[in-house]
């Protein structure tokens, strides 16, 4: 956006929006380009974050946001520690159809992501309630797991398995943890992937077993 236009926007003095600018230029929220103000979907989602800190109603901040934008987040985040992606991976078990937003795949874990989109905030029924719902795709996903071989090559050579549900959130939510499982807020999962490892098997897992290990791919 061209800056003149950004300052009309916001209706704020001259100076106050120079200094407010530089100072979320130097924090890496935007760039700033000749006349022209950018910012990459890490930035928005940082920016939509501090505002939502800041006071700003939450479905108003996200309009801004594309959900696109939210599960790409993640998916980096992902891919910075060393996991391979599925995203909106579909399958068929215990006779209905699942959809999980974001497969992460480093053995042994295979973590089974919801992003959940901030949406009128969060509640503590509505967290239990999406934490429930992913405990259940998760269950099914390891429950089925010799079905994904061919979309998962590699883990037919796994030792072991262990499917990890989350939930992910753009900001804390009431509960760290629900049932045993981790809501993370988008901006830590880096961190929080970089440290699961280490405590992992005090998170609810689901093992993933295969009936045989010369399953044909």
């Amino acid at each position: 956006m061209h800056v003149q236009l950004l300052q009309r926007d916001v209706k704020i003095s001259s100076e106050i929006f120079e200094k407010l600018l530089q100072k979320y230029k130097n924090l890496g929220l935007v760039y700033v380009r000749g006349c022209f103000v950018e910012a990459g979907r890490e930035q928005r989602l940082a920016l939509a974050v501090r505002a939502l800190e800041l006071g700003a109603d939450v479905e108003d901040v996200c309009r801004f946001l594309d959900w696109d934008e939210f599960e790409q987040v993640a998916v980096l985040a992902f891919k910075a520690n060393g996991y391979a992606v599925k995203k909106n991976f579909r399958f068929k078990a215990a006779g209905r159809r699942w959809e999980i937003d974001v497969v992460g795949l480093k053995e042994p874990l295979i973590v089974c992501a919801d992003c959940k989109h901030w949406n009128r905030g969060w509640r503590k029924a509505a967290t239990a309630k999406a934490v429930d719902a992913q405990i259940q795709r998760a269950e099914a996903f390891a429950g089925s797991i010799e079905r994904h071989v061919r979309q998962m090559p590699r883990i037919i050579e796994w030792q072991e398995i262990l499917v990890v549900p989350i939930v992910i959130s753009l900001v804390p939510a009431p509960f760290k943890f629900y049932r045993n499982v981790p809501v993370v807020p988008i901006l830590q999962l880096q961190d929080f992937l970089d440290y699961m490892p280490a405590y992992v098997h005090e998170m609810k897992t689901f093992r993933g077993k295969f009936s045989n290990r010369r399953l044909s791919l």
